[in-house]
């Protein structure tokens, strides 16, 4: 069973989210779950599936196909995505929009309602929705797409980091404010730290650690080894070995050779 990638608390009490309303009493995200169809017929895999759940919404990643995706690999997207790989999607996805042909007055106004919320995203006044309702996936050939999550916005502009609760049961969103704390309102977990390639980021090789553990241990054991023998070394290789020759007078003999012994004797 496919599990929802992302969690919002649109209850009246909640602290950091709201419904995003087409009109007065008509949710973008309705119960019958209506609107998305919708939404989903004009922009495909590109905008996520709502369902609501009492006064929360749960988010799931359908593909292509419409089939849901099982534990879909979601990370929310920075600033850095719209200006580098995921850029040519979000102007795909802006244009699919503008080009989108509604058929009746309910689909106009959805239209034009789903049009502001996404062009407002590119401004620097609702930087904190979009780094709240754009989120990327990686699919299975490891590469990443955006996706969009409409229907609900932040209730203020404070400064704040939005945080997606790690816990696969939970999926919360919330926003850790300058004071508070990163612990999940809802599940009271912390966020588990991602790895490097989790986010899309380079895996470095730990051989070079490795490496330089290695020389740190062989430097260290080598002093230890000197420390415990200095006693022994000695760099004064002492006087060289001397030489004696005997008989001290040669003698010739008759053939006209010189008969001689000589010795090396080692320095005492």
């Amino acid at each position: 069973m496919a599990q929802p990638f992302l969690r919002i608390d649109l209850t009246n009490q909640a602290r950091d989210f709201q419904n995003t309303v087409i009109e007065a009493g008509w949710p973008l995200i309705d119960k019958s779950n209506a609107n998305y169809q919708i939404l989903r017929k004009w922009l495909g895999a590109a905008v996520a599936e709502p369902e609501r759940k009492g006064e929360e919404v749960v988010f799931y990643l359908r593909n292509e196909s419409g089939a849901r995706i099982d534990q879909p690999d979601v990370l929310k997207l920075n600033d850095k995505d719209l200006s580098g790989p995921l850029q040519s999607e979000f102007q795909e996805l802006l244009k699919k929009l503008q080009s989108a042909q509604p058929k009746n007055s309910a689909e106009t106004s959805l239209h034009a309602k789903a049009l502001q919320e996404f062009n407002s995203l590119t401004s620097d006044k609702r930087i904190g929705d979009r780094r709240c309702c754009l989120f990327k996936y990686r699919d299975e050939k490891k590469k990443w797409h955006l996706v969009w999550a409409p229907g609900y916005r932040r209730k203020d502009e404070q400064p704040a980091k939005p945080i997606v609760c790690t816990n696969p049961v939970c999926s919360l969103l919330f926003l850790q404010r300058p004071d508070g704390t990163d612990k999940c309102p809802r599940c009271q977990k912390k966020p588990i730290a991602q790895s490097a390639a989790a986010v899309g980021g380079v895996r470095r090789s730990p051989l070079p650690l490795i490496l330089a553990l290695l020389l740190l241990l062989a430097l260290l054991g080598g002093g230890w080894w000197w420390y415990n023998n200095r006693d022994t070394i000695t760099t004064d290789p002492g006087p060289p070995p001397s030489l004696a020759v005997s008989p001290d007078s040669a003698t010739i003999t008759q053939d006209g050779q010189i008969e001689y012994k000589a010795t090396f004797t080692d320095a005492e």
